[in-house]
């Protein structure tokens, strides 16, 4: 009985085995290869900005949770978005006096993007000041996302019609796409504002003109292979 157990286990090993030396000679036995490289360009337009604010404040006798508030409200004063808060420091003085150093940002539209200091300046009261750090006219990454995947698409048409006119000119061979590596992609210099890919501007700066509409190019090329099989070959010649 064992015996019988044994010779089907090894006859099924034997099986599986031919099995996969078959895929693997199947998917690798290429005989003609081209390789080319597409490249595309897209710009990405933002009419929003990154802004960044600053409070310091004096910690009284009402809880962090509802100082934390105030502040939110306070931010919802210099723009009325979604305010995230990303540091929230305590330290004291001598004098045993708490001190908070709290920083914020928000995806800010351009509606809204009018006189941020004056509006820092008048939410600003004794005990906490608030001040406007950067802004931050880089696309989000939302916009560039969508971006990428609009290129690509692109990019996939090109190499769609490549491989029609290859086919077209050696029809016998059947070339199919074999690999797409898409390569790091390039971003070109911001358009529509201050030199600098993230165009940071420090509001302590003199003011300037706010640009309303900012660009960002990218660039993104992919290396493609075009492969034919021997199988492919003898199919497309029946």
């Amino acid at each position: 009985m064992k015996g019988k157990i044994y010779a089907k286990f090894f006859m099924l090993m034997g099986i599986l085995i031919s099995i996969c030396a078959f895929t693997t000679s199947y998917a690798f036995d290429y005989t003609n290869q081209v390789m080319f490289q597409v490249t595309g360009e897209q710009w990405v337009k933002t009419d929003s900005a990154k802004v960044n604010v600053t409070v310091n404040a004096t910690q009284t006798q009402a809880g962090l949770e509802k100082v934390r508030q105030e502040i939110l409200a306070h931010l919802g004063k210099i723009a009325e978005v979604e305010w995230h808060i990303t540091r929230f420091d305590r330290s004291q003085d001598s004098s045993g006096l708490e001190h908070l150093a709290v920083d914020a940002e928000a995806r800010v539209p351009a509606a809204q993007l009018d006189n941020l200091r004056e509006k820092a300046k008048s939410v600003s009261q004794a005990g906490a000041t608030y001040q406007i750090s950067n802004v931050d006219y880089t696309p989000s990454l939302d916009e560039m996302e969508q971006a990428k995947s609009q290129l690509r698409v692109a990019l996939y048409e090109k190499i769609k019609q490549e491989l029609a006119r290859l086919n077209t000119a050696y029809p016998q061979q059947a070339f199919t796409i074999h690999t797409i590596n898409f390569l790091p992609i390039y971003y070109g210099a911001p358009r529509g504002g201050p030199v600098g890919l993230n165009m940071v501007r420090t509001m302590a700066e003199p003011a300037a003109a706010e640009p309303i509409v900012v660009s960002n190019q990218i660039k993104m090329t992919a290396t493609v292979y075009l492969a034919t099989t021997p199988v492919a070959i003898e199919q497309k010649t029946k």
